[in-house]
């Protein structure tokens, strides 16, 4: 990620683990998103620094800024 801080929903639209904002918002309400192996229930959530992302079991990605 180029950007020095990115919205939680605009992450995982572009990691691919949802397909718009609406889309990110009922995963992270269903409690299907992990960050760094803790439960996402904040949608407000700004993120700063690496971070490992899950969606279900096994799905995982690292997200790293540059």
């Amino acid at each position: 990620i180029k950007e020095p801080e990115i919205s939680i929903i605009d992450l995982l639209k572009q990691a691919g683990f949802a397909s718009s904002n609406s889309d990110a918002r009922r995963l992270i309400l269903g409690k299907g998103i992990k960050v760094n192996g803790e439960t996402l229930t904040d949608m407000t959530l700004t993120v700063k620094r690496n971070v490992v992302l899950c969606r279900g079991k096994n799905k995982f990605v690292r997200v790293r800024f540059s």
